[in-house]
């Protein structure tokens, strides 16, 4: 109904989810203007407790939405996976998951400059792309 109105959507499930294999989402995601990436809850602040202290979780996230401004903003990792200074993660197991069932307030405030400028760029008749790398900039210039 949303594309139908060409309105947007924002659809998140953990990365794991047997959701994500439903053939109703399958059907969604294949939609050329839907997309998904997968994000990090850590890369947002979402922190629980164990018996060890309070830490990181990590909950692997995918979101699937009709807006490449939110995906953009949204798709965030673990730090983990490119710095040396490794922080551990408390692992969701033994009733912690319900520690985790309220989204970061920092991943909101990603999702809302992401809406406003896809607002802006519909609003101009425009669709922002990727930028282009060095070697595609540098084989444009030698034609």
């Amino acid at each position: 109904m949303q594309l139908d109105a060409k309105c947007h959507f924002i659809h998140e499930h953990q990365e794991k989810s047997r959701a994500w294999k439903m053939p109703e989402v399958v059907e969604m995601l294949m939609q050329p203007e839907v997309g998904s990436t997968v994000l990090h809850m850590c890369a947002f602040g979402m922190q629980a407790t164990d018996k060890d202290g309070t830490a990181p979780v990590q909950k692997a996230t995918r979101v699937m939405s009709s807006s490449d401004e939110v995906l953009k903003r949204v798709s965030r990792r673990c730090a983990n996976e490119t710095h040396h200074d490794k922080h551990r993660h408390v692992q969701l197991i033994s009733g912690k998951a319900r520690q985790a069932q309220v989204y970061p307030r920092a991943f909101g405030i990603a999702i809302c400059p992401g809406i406003a400028a896809q607002r802006r760029l519909e609003i101009l008749g425009m669709k922002a792309r990727p930028a282009m790398s060095i070697a595609e900039m540098r084989e444009i210039a030698s034609v």
